[in-house]
């Protein structure tokens, strides 16, 4: 039978939320406990040992074959974690429903893991039918309804929690969300309302009303709404949702004076002012965005408003003082004993404002900084690597991809780009291809960009590869978007369209001109009058 790869992650998760109340609802034995923290320890096969110790002496022991179940997963062994957790279930306390319920999380998830959906549901029938008034019981049916589109079981198993609870605020909202989901909004905004009748402060109903104020373009009351939420949650996705707000040119003047206003009430709350200062950020009103930037900080002085301030001024390639800002949220991070990933991401920006100045030795020293904060720092590495790669050295750019891509958890499409550039540079043709190909697959998903169109055409395949980067510049926002489509016409020896795709890619407000300069894949280009023009044009 060909089944799906159980994932770790969703496992663990399954599992961490059932052990806290099982170990309180049953003693745990010795070779239990050393299973556990075998597990723990990620030594699957000394915890399965364990387990089967304690198994002989108790065969029924349902919390030993849950976690039985949970050793087979991180294995991948889909039939013996089956096995094991329907064992669980039949030998579980018929009392203990915390245990049940887990039991049959735990099981639906492996099932949804594997793509097993009718069996998924069955499962999740069987529980429902032994806890037939179990409020988690139903509300992971109707979860499942809902994520399989079937809104109306998911309303009626959330209709069955209120009978069993009638001021569940939670299943209140989610039948707000199926309806707002069949675009019903005027039957969701009576559920979001109910809801925040019972409790005015749950989040999900505000935002779910919120939605169905903007599916109605009634805008205030979506923005109070929206605002209230940003205040009491400072939710970096509310925020994006009122930035995508005052991105529409209809509607932008309205939200600005909302926050606006706002901000006169409350002059001491940084949330109005940074939430301004993004607003212009994105409009690309840099010095705006500053005011507003400098406003927060003289309130508040964050490592967090520093870097801001330092973005805007680096937008503008105002390196001086964007060099300043960067170094004082560097201070205040280390001032405030922020964690090591915090102080190590504002050294790592002050390596970046040297790499795209050009200060290639500068950049250099302070990736190692950052790297130092935190060892397995893949973002570092691969920066530090393509200042190497600009610095002509490319030993050690290698050395610092193949640990980038040894330590990165994803998004290392770039990596396997310059990688698979420098063995190609080195005669290592096949391991390249295979780089180049890694690349290709890892930037996949969405759309397809520059990683792609660059690998496609080291691979040899250049008509795919123009097409991939034309159908790129259709879709893409990026303002670096034409340099890149430059540096594959750079490869392809079509000077003229590579210096056409420089200027587009600068009348569009790209401005990292050192990157311009000595970027390898533009190498083909020097001493061609039309670059050498816009290069002496843009020489600072």
């Amino acid at each position: 039978m060909n089944r799906k790869k159980i994932q770790f992650i969703a496992l663990i998760i399954a599992l961490l939320s059932v052990f806290p109340s099982i170990t309180r609802a049953q003693q745990e034995t010795y070779n239990y406990k050393q299973a556990l923290q075998s597990l723990q320890n990620k030594d699957t096969q000394a915890a399965i040992a364990y387990l089967y110790k304690d198994l002989a002496n108790n065969p029924k022991n349902s919390k030993a074959w849950m976690l039985m179940s949970g050793a087979y997963g991180m294995l991948n062994n889909a039939d013996s974690a089956l096995f094991a957790i329907d064992n669980a279930i039949k030998f579980a306390p018929k009392t203990n429903e915390n245990m049940l319920v887990a039991c049959y999380k735990a099981k639906a998830e492996y099932l949804q893991a594997m793509g097993f959906t009718e069996l998924q549901l069955k499962t999740l029938n069987q529980g429902v039918k032994q806890l037939p008034k179990s409020i988690d019981m139903l509300k992971l049916r109707g979860e499942f309804y809902s994520n399989n589109n079937d809104n109306e079981k998911a309303i009626a198993d959330y209709k069955k929690i209120l009978s069993i609870d009638r001021d569940n605020v939670d299943a209140m909202s989610e039948i707000g969300v199926q309806y707002l989901d069949e675009d019903k909004v005027d039957e969701s905004l009576k559920w979001f309302n109910k809801a925040l009748a019972t409790d005015n402060s749950h989040t999900a109903s505000k935002f779910g009303r919120a939605l169905a104020y903007l599916g109605k373009k009634e805008l205030d009351p979506a923005l109070d709404d929206l605002t209230q939420l940003l205040k009491e949650t400072e939710s970096n996705r509310i925020k994006q949702m009122i930035l995508s707000l005052a991105d529409s040119t209809e509607i932008q003047s309205r939200v600005i004076n909302k926050i606006s206003t706002l901000s006169q009430a409350e002059p001491k709350e940084t949330i109005w002012l940074l939430t301004l200062g993004d607003i212009h950020n994105n409009k690309e009103q840099y010095e705006q965005a500053r005011q507003y930037f400098q406003k927060a900080y003289e309130i508040k002085q964050t490592a967090d408003i520093a870097t801001e301030l330092a973005r805007q001024y680096f937008a503008e390639n105002n390196y001086a003082p964007a060099k300043k800002w960067a170094t004082q949220a560097i201070e205040l991070a280390r001032d405030s004993s922020e964690t090591n990933d915090n102080i190590a991401s504002c050294i790592t920006f002050l390596g970046q404002i040297n790499f795209d100045q050009g200060n290639y030795t500068e950049a250099i020293k302070y990736y190692t900084q950052s790297i130092q904060e935190i060892k397995n720092n893949a973002n570092a590495r691969f920066f530090r690597a393509q200042a190497y790669i600009f610095a002509g050295k490319q030993k050690e750019a290698l050395a610092d991809l193949n640990e980038a891509l040894e330590t990165a958890s994803g998004g290392t499409e770039l990596a396997y780009v310059w990688r698979g550039w420098l063995l190609n540079q080195l005669g290592k043709k096949l391991e390249a291809q295979g780089d180049f190909r890694n690349a290709i697959e890892q930037d996949s998903v969405p759309y397809p960009a520059y990683p792609t169109f660059i690998s496609q055409h080291f691979l040899g395949i250049d008509a795919t590869a123009k097409q991939t980067a034309k159908s790129y510049l259709e879709i893409s926002e990026n303002k670096g978007a034409h340099i890149e489509v430059a540096c594959l016409y750079a490869l392809l020896g079509d000077k003229p369209m590579a210096v056409r795709h420089l200027e587009l890619g600068i009348e569009k407000g790209y401005c990292s001109f050192p990157y311009i300069r000595n970027h390898p894949w533009l190498k083909s280009l020097r001493g061609y009058p039309d670059y050498e023009k816009l290069i002496k044009k843009y020489s600072r």
